[in-house]
């Protein structure tokens, strides 16, 4: 069987939809919207419930700070049922357990119906050593449906465009309504009460 040249790969230069259809895009470049000045935050002067209903108190003030004593670990002498009803107890001592010596290991002198069973063999010794032909790799070059069949085609080359311009990252300086109707607000300050001596 004789074995069929191997057919050349011819670029494709035909019309495809895919070709004909297709036009490259490129996005326009966009112009940075400018950002708003940041607001200055204000003290908030308004009304709330809080400053409504909230009465200032203040208490005595002590002379001397309150400084708590850290607790000092006294032992303990009370009574428990515990101590009345133990009593302490000693265990007597006891001597070590004598360890075995170890056995001296003898070969079996035995009859055993292993022993008389088997019959040592040895095969014959071959002259040369056997070694593994390594096997050479060849090209295929018979004949296959596959390369009968498949026909070899190319697109149409296509310039790279390059990739779209990354646009800057730019302060925001446009007007929300977030900016528009947040007021800052700020509490009042308000006297720290004293705490008082302890008796």
């Amino acid at each position: 069987m004789a074995v069929p040249a191997r057919k050349e790969q011819v670029p494709f230069e035909g019309t495809s939809s895919y070709a004909t259809d297709y036009g490259p895009k490129r996005a326009e470049p966009m112009d940075s919207v400018p950002m708003p000045a940041a607001a200055q935050p204000l003290p908030f002067e308004g009304a709330s419930t809080y400053t409504t209903e909230f009465v200032a108190m203040k208490g005595d003030r002590a002379e001397v700070p309150y400084t708590p004593q850290a607790a000092v670990k006294v032992p303990f002498e009370g009574n428990t049922e515990y101590d009345r009803e133990f009593s302490a107890k000693r265990a007597e001592p006891m001597a070590p357990a004598p360890v075995p010596a170890a056995k001296e290991s003898l070969p079996f002198d035995g009859h055993s119906t292993y022993k008389d069973d088997f019959g040592p063999k040895q095969g014959d010794r071959a002259d040369v050593a056997y070694t593994p032909v390594t096997r050479e790799h060849i090209p295929f070059e018979g004949s296959s449906r596959y390369q009968e069949d498949y026909i070899a085609k190319q697109g149409e080359r296509y310039e790279y465009a390059g990739a779209p311009p990354v646009a800057a990252k730019l302060p925001f300086e446009g007007q929300t309504s977030y900016s528009t109707d947040f007021v800052p607000k700020q509490a009042e300050a308000h006297e720290t009460m004293a705490v008082p001596a302890r008796k």
